[in-house]
């Protein structure tokens, strides 16, 4: 018993006598929790979602391009099933061009599109930009902003605040959500 309450005291020197060492560096020596806390993110998109669909749900739509089949599980896919939306999914509204994308808007049920959910990353500044372009401003834009070079990723940004969007990038995606005249 003796020899473990020697082997005690010899640790807590060593650590008083590293710890003066380390503190003339400027780092301190502290105890570490045995938990951490835990981390529940949340998920802006449906965030928006669902400020929008209070605001008006009779109206919302949504728009996905360059989507895969639309069954196959992804952020948009939960929301359809989690909150019964409305809407359409594009496989590529490159195929045909953009100018197309003007007409494309004109078959919409009410021409709105509350949420454009752009699944083609190396072309979703095209994609923006061309439904800016057409007058066309949906309430909540989502894309993937990890294949875009950062100079049109700028110049996509300030395009974005210049139309009252606001955004925030969470992991891969970015989330866009129109604000009001002030």
């Amino acid at each position: 018993m003796a020899l473990k309450k020697h082997n005690w005291k010899v640790l807590v020197m060593l650590k008083d006598s590293l710890q003066k060492i380390f503190s003339y560096f400027g780092v301190k020596i502290v105890r570490i929790r045995n938990y951490t806390d835990p981390v529940a993110p949340f998920d802006v998109l449906e965030l928006a979602v669902q400020r929008q669909l209070l605001e008006d749900k009779e109206s919302f739509y949504y728009v996905k391009i360059g989507a895969n089949d639309g069954v196959l599980p992804d952020t948009l896919n939960l929301l359809k099933r989690k909150h019964s939306l409305r809407g359409c999914v594009v496989p590529s509204i490159l195929d045909n061009g953009m100018q197309s994308f003007k007409t494309f808007i004109l078959t919409l049920p009410g021409r709105k599109i509350s949420l454009l959910h752009i699944d083609i990353d190396e072309a979703a500044e095209n994609v923006i930009d061309t439904a800016l372009d057409a007058g066309v401003f949906p309430e909540i834009i989502n894309f993937g902003w990890t294949s875009i070079l950062d100079e049109k990723r700028f110049s996509l940004k300030m395009k974005l605040l210049d139309n009252r969007y606001r955004f925030i990038d969470v992991g891969e995606d970015t989330v866009c959500v129109r604000g009001n005249r002030e």
